[in-house]
């Protein structure tokens, strides 16, 4: 991701987000898609796909982030007081990547902002952000990856089912998927 596509992957995760909870949605609440670049790329050292139609750009995009233990299948949001002006990179990117309190062998990450364009969405998009942010795990190392969706979004339910990964966790309002790498 580069800086020049911020502005257009915020809106893109900002429509999908509205489109999912119409009147309910607060753009307010999530602060990492104000400076996704400085956030997820600058502070975090995150790996971000952005998916790009020749004509539209981007369409498509979705974050792979190291996982806090005390977040494993909780329901994980940015942190609104974490800003490059508060604190390092450094100390931001040692507290995603311990994993203290688990078995220090096996490094998680979760999946994040998965998001397609909805003129673009059934042609094999997500699956293609999916499987490249899995890729990206497996280069740098992760053991698992982790994602959580809305049990109403039954397209992006079926989507983890189809790549293989496992319900770990289920309510009437979420499920948590966890893949294992190879």
């Amino acid at each position: 991701m580069s800086k020049r596509d911020q502005q257009a992957v915020h809106d893109l995760v900002q429509a999908g987000l509205k489109e999912r909870w119409g009147d309910e949605y607060n753009p307010t609440y999530n602060k990492d898609l104000d400076d996704i670049y400085g956030y997820y790329v600058e502070l975090l050292k995150c790996s971000v796909a952005v998916l790009e139609h020749p004509e539209q750009g981007p369409i498509g995009c979705g974050v792979l982030i190291p996982l806090p233990a005390k977040d494993e299948f909780g329901t994980w949001q940015a942190a609104p007081n974490l800003t490059r002006s508060k604190r390092s990179a450094d100390e931001a990117t040692v507290d995603y990547a311990m994993n203290e309190d688990l078995d220090p062998d096996v490094k998680k990450c979760r999946m994040v902002r998965v998001s397609v364009d909805s003129a673009h969405r059934g042609q094999g998009h997500a699956k293609s952000i999916v499987k490249y942010l899995m890729d990206a795990a497996r280069s740098r190392g992760f053991h698992k990856v982790i994602v959580e969706t809305t049990t109403p979004w039954i397209s992006a339910v079926k989507l983890y089912e189809s790549l293989g990964y496992a319900v770990v966790d289920a309510n009437e309002e979420n499920v948590h998927f966890e893949y294992v790498l190879e």
